[in-house]
Parts: structure tokens; C-alpha cells; sequence
């Protein structure tokens, strides 16, 4: 009888306490980031940017490899400063991808992990309104003499943006990875 007595609240205890994944649509989110981006953009006279999403892969590729590890940084296999130009340049051409430098510009990585909240069947509002608080970071550093963040929002060398949220569900983080380019040479 006992054990019966624990199948039945087990088994009510999966019902009522389990949460089933929930659904998100990451496109949407990355084409809102671009949104407010070219906003920030337009009030700065610089062009909009467009997104590439089949060529999405080394955003894509260093939210998944952050994932992965539980946080994420600028530093490669092997890299010791936290942000190598020059190392990060060799891992973009390890995945076959050159930029074309204009003036002083070639690409910009920016990053960051943070928690969200979600307990609706659809989370991509929630994934969303976490997701613009970075992006609010990054816009306070406007009037910050350090503000690597900003400035490749607002680089008009910059035309391109490639955009990738990894989501680690089980954790309730994302990682997101931008990279901000001039042209693509080859891929």
C-alpha cells in the first residue's frame, strides 16, 4: 500500500511540478537586437546594419562554445589578454572568414551572459526583455571614456552584424554574441 501510495504522488508530482520546455523564437530576438541597434544607429547618422544569418556561424559558434563552458569571454583556445585582436583574428580565419579593413575598422566582438526569467509557455518576451537590459548596458557606456561596447554599435565603418543567443534552459542564462563587421572578404 505504501508503495502505491508514493507512485500516486510521485506521478502527481510530475504533473503539477514539472515544467515541459518552453518555446522561444531566438530569430525574432536576434532581429530585435538588430532593431534597436539601427535606432541607436540612426540617431548617430550611421547606416543600418543588416544581418547575415547564413553566415551567423562564428556569432553562433562562440554562444554555443560559452554555453558549454557555463560562461563566456573574449579569449580563445590558447589566448591570454582577454581581448587578443590579433588572436581573434586567427580564430575567425580558422573558420574562414576575413574582414575588409575600412579606415581603422575590421569587426568587433561584443558579449555577455546574464539569467532570465520564464514561466509562460512562450518565453520569447521574457528571453527578450533580459536580453535588452544588455543592450541597455551597452548604451551607458555612452558617456564613459571606456565604451568599446557603444562605439561598435555606432561604428559607420560597421554594416553588418552577425547575432547568436545560445539559451542553457535547465539554467534559465543566455549568452550572446555579436560581431560587428565592415565586409566580408571570403567564407
Amino acid at each position: 500500500m505504501k508503495f502505491k501510495t508514493f507512485l500516486a504522488f510521485f506521478t502527481l508530482s510530475l504533473i503539477f511540478f514539472s515544467k515541459a520546455s518552453a518555446s522561444y523564437d531566438l530569430n525574432a530576438i536576434n532581429h530585435e537586437w538588430l532593431g534597436w541597434t539601427n535606432e541607436i544607429r540612426e540617431k548617430a547618422w550611421a547606416k543600418k546594419l543588416t544581418m547575415d544569418e547564413k553566415l551567423n556561424s562564428t556569432a553562433l559558434s562562440w554562444s554555443e562554445y560559452s554555453k558549454q563552458r557555463w560562461f563566456i569571454d573574449h579569449k580563445r583556445p590558447g589566448q591570454k589578454a582577454y581581448y587578443d585582436y590579433k588572436k581573434i583574428w586567427s580564430w575567425f580565419s580558422s573558420k574562414w572568414v576575413a574582414f575588409k579593413k575600412v579606415k581603422w575598422s575590421t569587426f568587433s566582438e561584443s558579449i555577455w551572459w546574464n539569467t532570465y526569467r520564464c514561466s509562460k509557455e512562450d518565453c520569447t518576451q521574457d528571453i527578450s526583455k533580459a536580453i535588452h537590459k544588455t543592450f541597455d548596458m551597452y548604451m551607458r557606456e555612452k558617456w564613459k571614456k571606456y565604451k568599446p561596447h557603444y562605439n561598435s554599435i555606432v561604428n559607420p565603418q560597421f554594416w553588418k552584424a552577425w547575432i547568436w543567443i545560445a539559451l542553457d534552459e535547465s539554467k534559465r542564462k543566455y549568452y550572446i554574441t555579436i560581431h560587428y563587421w565592415t565586409e566580408v572578404l571570403y567564407k
